[in-house]
């Protein structure tokens, strides 16, 4: 996975209680599905709306993609999918929503 290059994308939602959500793919592709366990993170593994991700994509036994490796973006910025709306890429470790 070291020579696969990363996707940036926007976090559409993310269900802190069920531990799942959506991302949005920079690219402007379909979104992409994310479980918490695919999160790097130290601490509480989750995602708030709108936070700029990078990750790797793989692809389930139905064909559907499935974000694996997903850490907050560190650089460049990122453009909504939903709304154009460019937002600065932000640095440092996910952190649970309070």
């Amino acid at each position: 996975m070291a020579d696969t290059p990363r996707s940036k994308g926007t976090v559409k939602w993310f269900n802190q209680d069920k531990g799942f959500g959506f991302i949005t793919p920079q690219d402007g592709s379909s979104d992409v599905f994310v479980h918490y366990t695919a999160i790097r993170s130290d601490g509480y593994r989750s995602l708030t709306d709108g936070q700029s991700v990078e990750y790797l994509i793989v692809y389930e036994n139905d064909g559907r993609p499935s974000a694996v490796d997903v850490t907050l973006a560190t650089t460049g910025d990122v453009t909504s999918a939903t709304t154009g709306e460019v937002t600065p890429a932000t640095t440092g470790e996910v952190t649970p929503a309070v």
